[in-house]
C-alpha cells in the first residue's frame, strides 16, 4: 500500500483533549457511565455523615462537660447530705467527656464511633442515676434530677447517629433503672413518693418516644435529602456526558478516535489565523492510502477497519502537541505538523518507518504492508485549488505542490 502526500505551511495550532465524565471510554473516544449500586450509594452516605457526626460529637461532648461542672454548683443546696460523693461523681464524668472530646480529633475516632457513641450516653446517664442513689431522703434531687435524665435522652438522640432501635432502648433501660432506684432503693411507693415517681417517669418515658420519633424523621429526611442531591449530580452529569459525546461524534470519527473532515478544517482556520500572531508555520500534510480496496476485498472490512485503526495510531505516535491527525475520507487523513518559519516539509522518517511496519498482529497475512514514498518523492493533491486558496489565505503561509 503506497501513500500519497500533499503538504501545505500554515501556522501553528495547538489542539487539546475532550475529558470525559467517567474513565472508561469506547473505542471511538466517547465516554460512558457505569451505575452506581447500592453499596457504594452505602459508603457514600456514610461518608458524607462522617464530618456531621465528628461536630455532633463534638458538640455533644462539650456541652455535657461544660453542663455536668456547671450544675455541680447547685449541689450544694439539692443533695447536701452526699455532697462529696456526688462532686467525685461529676469530676470522673466530666474528665471522661473531656478525654472523648479529645479523642474527636484523632484519624480513627471514625473506625471507632459506634463504641463511643454508645459509651458516652451511658456514662452521661449513669452519673445522674448515681447521684439519685446516694440522695438522701430530704433531698430535693430525689424528686428533681430526674430532669437531668431527660437532658441525657434528648442529648443522646440529637447528636448521636446511631440506629434507632439501639438508642430507643438505651434510653428505654435509662428509664427503668431509675424506676428501680425510686422503687428498690429509695422505696418512694411506701414513702407516699409514688406519684411523683410515676409523673417523672411519665415525662421520661415521653421524651424517649418524643426524641426516637425526631430521630426517626431526621434519618429519613438525611436519607431523601442524599438521594435527591444524588439523582440530581447523576442527572446533571449524565446530561453534560451527552453533550461531550454529542461534541465527540460530531468532530471526531467514530472508527479511529480521530478528529474528522470538520474538525480538520477547523483547526487548520485557526492555525491560520494564529499564525497572523505568532508568525510560525504548521505543515498540512494530505495522506491518501494507495491500494486500500484490495484490504477490504480480500480480508474483509472488519479487517480493513484495523487497518485504519492501526494507521491512525500509528500516525498519532508520530506526532507531538500541538499537532493532529484527522480521518478526511474512507482512507484519507490529514495532519497538523508544527514547523518553525520558512521551514519546507518532508516526510519525516519516523512516517515512513511506522507505515512500512507489517500489521502481524491483526491481519492473517504479514505480505500486505504500507509504505511511504522516499521523502523527496512526488506529493499527490487531495485538495481543490480553490480549498487549497481558503486554507492558505495566511500572510505567513505557504503552499506546495
Amino acid at each position: 500500500m503506497a501513500r500519497n502526500t500533499k503538504a501545505v505551511l500554515l501556522d501553528r495550532h495547538s489542539t487539546h483533549p475532550m475529558p470525559g465524565l467517567e474513565s472508561h471510554r469506547d473505542r471511538s473516544g466517547v465516554t460512558t457511565s457505569a451505575p452506581h449500586p447500592a453499596s457504594v450509594l452505602d459508603a457514600a452516605f456514610a461518608a458524607e455523615l462522617a464530618p456531621e457526626k465528628l461536630w455532633a460529637a463534638r458538640l455533644a461532648c462539650s456541652m455535657a462537660t461544660v453542663l455536668y461542672a456547671v450544675f455541680g454548683i447547685i449541689d450544694l443546696w439539692m443533695i447536701p447530705s452526699a455532697l462529696h460523693a456526688v462532686w467525685i461523681i461529676r469530676a470522673v464524668v466530666v474528665v471522661a467527656s473531656g478525654w472523648v472530646l479529645a479523642l474527636t480529633w484523632h484519624e480513627r475516632f471514625l473506625d471507632h464511633y459506634e463504641k463511643f457513641a454508645l459509651f458516652i450516653p451511658v456514662l452521661w446517664a449513669a452519673g445522674i442515676e448515681a447521684m439519685l442513689f446516694f440522695a438522701a431522703p430530704g433531698d430535693p434531687a430525689r424528686h428533681v434530677y430526674y430532669a437531668g435524665l431527660i437532658l441525657v435522652v434528648i442529648g443522646f438522640h440529637t447528636f448521636i447517629y446511631l440506629p434507632i432501635l439501639p438508642m430507643i432502648a438505651i434510653s428505654a433501660g435509662i428509664a427503668a433503672i431509675y424506676a428501680y432506684i425510686g422503687l428498690a432503693a429509695h422505696d418512694m411507693a411506701r414513702l407516699g413518693d409514688l406519684p411523683t415517681l410515676v409523673a417523672n417517669l411519665f415525662f421520661l418515658v415521653s421524651a424517649v418516644i418524643l426524641c426516637g420519633a425526631g430521630q426517626a424523621r431526621r434519618y429519613r429526611y438525611l436519607l431523601e435529602n442524599f438521594r435527591w442531591r444524588h439523582t440530581l449530580a447523576r442527572d446533571v452529569a449524565a446530561k453534560e456526558q451527552a453533550r461531550r459525546q454529542s461534541e465527540q461524534q460530531a468532530s471526531h470519527d467514530l472508527l479511529t478516535g480521530i478528529p474528522n473532515r470538520r474538525h480538520f478544517i477547523y483547526l487548520v482556520e485557526r492555525s491560520i489565523e494564529a499564525s497572523r500572531l505568532q508568525g510560525t508555520w504548521t505543515a498540512v500534510m494530505f495522506i491518501d492510502l494507495d491500494g486500500f480496496k484490495p484490504v477490504n476485498d480480500t480480508y474483509g472490512h472488519a479487517i480493513g477497519d484495523e487497518v485504519l485503526k492501526i494507521l491512525a495510531e500509528r500516525m498519532r505516535g508520530c506526532l507531538k502537541e500541538p499537532d493532529a491527525v484527522a480521518r478526511l475520507a474512507g482512507d484519507e487523513f490529514g495532519a497538523l505538523v508544527a514547523l518553525p518559519a520558512g521551514v519546507h516539509p518532508t516526510v519525516p522518517g519516523k512516517w515512513q518507518t511506522g507505515f512500512s511496519t507489517p500489521f502481524r498482529n491483526r491481519l492473517p497475512s504479514d505480505r500486505y504492508a504500507s509504505s511511504l514514498p522516499p521523502a523527496s518523492g512526488s506529493h499527490f493533491p487531495l485538495a481543490t485549488e480553490a480549498t487549497r486558496r481558503r486554507w492558505c489565505r495566511s500572510p505567513t503561509a505557504a503552499c506546495t505542490t
